[in-house]
C-alpha cells in the first residue's frame, strides 16, 4: 500500500513559516527532530552542511508538512521551497524494482534513517523527486 504522507519544505527561516502553519492555520506540532546531515544531503540532493533541524506539523498520518531549516552556508546554492512529496510504502523493494526498470527514472537508496526508525527511497522522474518511506513501527 502506498499513501501520501507529507511534503518537505526547505527554508532558511523556519520561524515565520512555522508561525503561519501553527498559529495562523492551526496545525499542531507533531514532531521536532534533528536529521543527520549526510542522510539529509543524500535524500534531498543538497550539499552536506551538518545536521538539520526539522519540524513536522499537521493532523494524523497524512497531509503533514515537514519544515527543514537549511544552513546559511547553503544560501545561493539551494533554493528554499517545497522539495519532496513523501509517500508511505510497505514494501520499498517493490517500489525500487518497479521504478529502476524504467527509462528516465532514477532511484536513490534505500537509506536507513535510524533516528526516525524508517527506511527511505527517493525516485526522480520528470524533474520531480518523490520519497517513499517505510516506518519500522
Amino acid at each position: 500500500m502506498k499513501a501520501f504522507h507529507h511534503v518537505t519544505i526547505l527554508t532558511f527561516e523556519p520561524e515565520p513559516l512555522l508561525e503561519v502553519l501553527r498559529h495562523s492555520i492551526g496545525l499542531p506540532l507533531v514532531q521536532e527532530f534533528v536529521a543527520p546531515g549526510d542522510t539529509f544531503a543524500t535524500l534531498l540532493k543538497v550539499p552536506e552542511a551538518g545536521d538539520v533541524r526539522c519540524w513536522i506539523v499537521g493532523h494524523g498520518n497524512s497531509g503533514l508538512i515537514e519544515v527543514c531549516q537549511l544552513h546559511e552556508s547553503l544560501r545561493g546554492q539551494v533554493e528554499p521551497g517545497p522539495r519532496l512529496l513523501v509517500f508511505t510504502a510497505r514494501n520499498l523493494q517493490e517500489v525500487i524494482e518497479a521504478c529502476a526498470s524504467r527509462d528516465g527514472i532514477a532511484v536513490t537508496g534505500p537509506v536507513e534513517v535510524p533516528a526516525l526508525d524508517m527506511t527511505s527511497v527517493v525516485v526522480s522522474a520528470g524533474g520531480a523527486d518523490l520519497e517513499f518511506v517505510n516506518f519500522a513501527r
